[in-house]
C-alpha cells in the first residue's frame, strides 16, 4: 500500500476541495463537512490500495449527486498494467469507420465508429482486445423542452474535437480491465462516464449520507492555514434555530424516543444511522 507524507496529505486535501468546489459549480448539491471528511478519507485509502498518486493525477473523485466515485486517468491505469508485472504492451489503437475496415491512423472529419486496442500480456498467447463503439461513448440524447424534440449531440467539446483520441482511451481502458481483472476492479476513466453501464454504477453506490439542507449553506475553501488545519469544509454552516440535544438524541415526547429506541435495541447496528437520520430531520 502507497504511503503519503502529512505535506502531501495537506496538498490532496487542497487539491480534493478545489474539486468539490468545481462540483458545486456544476451544480451538485452541497454535503455536509463530515460527510465530505469521510470521502476524502475514503479517496485517500483507495488511491494508498490502488498505489496511485492524487498529486500526479493518477486518480481523482468525482460527485455524481451526493456520491463520489474515485475516477482513475489513463496514466494511472497504465502504472497500475505496469506494477503488475505482466503488462508487455499494447497493439493499436485501430479506428474502424462506417465504410472503411480497421486502421492504425484516424484523419477522417468525421468520428470513428469504433476503435481496438489489444493489450499484451505474458500469460496470455494472444493479446486481449477492448473494442469500444463511438455511439455509446461520445454520443448522447438531448431534448429541446420547448419542442419536445430529441436530438443527438456530442458528450462533450472534447468528444467533438478529439473523436478518434478519446474513444482510444476507452478502448485501452477496456483492454486493461479484461487483461488485469483484479488490478482494475470497478476502476473507470472520465471518458467513460457516458457509457450507461458505469451510469447504473455510479447510481447503484452506497448513500453515505443524506445531502445537507437547503438551510445548510456549506462554504469550501481551498486554502491551507499556516497551522495545517483541514481545507475542507469546516463547520461554516448556517444552523436553524434548532432546541439542544439530549443524550445524543433531538428533543423529542417520550412516546417518539421509546419507538426510537425499540429500533436501536432490536437492531444495535443502525444505532449510528438513526441518529444520523435524526440529525437530518430535526
Amino acid at each position: 500500500m502507497l504511503e503519503f507524507k502529512e505535506n502531501e496529505v495537506q496538498l490532496m486535501e487542497r487539491r480534493f476541495a478545489q474539486l468539490y468546489e468545481q462540483n458545486l459549480k456544476q451544480g451538485q448539491p452541497h454535503l455536509a463537512p463530515a460527510v465530505l471528511q469521510e470521502q476524502f478519507n475514503y479517496f485517500m485509502y483507495v488511491a494508498a490500495a490502488r498505489g496511485l498518486n492524487p498529486l500526479l493525477g493518477q486518480i481523482e473523485p468525482i460527485w455524481r449527486a451526493n456520491k463520489m466515485i474515485c475516477l482513475v486517468r489513463i496514466d494511472g491505469a497504465r502504472k497500475l498494467a505496469q506494477d503488475s508485472g505482466m503488462y508487455r504492451g499494447q497493439l493499436g489503437p485501430f479506428w474502424k469507420g462506417k465504410t472503411t475496415g480497421w486502421q492504425d491512423f484516424w484523419d477522417d472529419d468525421e468520428p470513428p465508429s469504433s476503435c481496438k486496442v489489444g493489450i499484451v500480456v505474458d500469460t496470455f498467447p494472444e493479446p486481449i482486445w477492448g473494442i469500444a463503439n463511438f455511439k455509446e461513448y461520445g454520443l448522447k440524447e438531448e431534448k429541446d423542452y420547448k419542442t419536445g424534440e430529441v436530438r443527438i449531440a456530442f458528450s462533450s467539446p472534447m468528444w467533438k474535437s478529439g473523436s478518434s483520441f478519446m474513444i482510444a482511451k476507452c478502448a485501452e481502458m477496456i483492454g486493461l480491465r479484461r487483461a488485469f481483472p483484479s488490478s482494475f476492479s470497478s476502476l473507470y476513466i472520465q471518458e467513460e462516464i457516458n457509457d450507461h453501464e458505469t451510469l447504473e454504477l455510479i447510481k447503484a453506490l452506497p448513500q453515505t449520507a443524506p445531502p445537507v439542507k437547503a438551510t445548510q449553506v456549506v462554504k469550501p475553501t481551498t486554502m491551507v492555514a499556516a497551522n495545517g488545519r483541514s481545507s475542507l469544509p469546516n463547520n461554516d454552516i448556517k444552523h436553524d434555530n434548532k432546541p439542544p440535544k439530549a443524550n445524543g438524541f433531538p428533543k423529542h415526547t417520550p412516546e417518539v424516543r421509546k419507538e426510537i429506541m425499540d429500533v436501536i435495541e432490536a437492531k444495535p447496528e443502525l444505532h449510528r444511522e438513526v441518529l444520523s437520520v435524526l440529525a437530518e430531520i430535526n
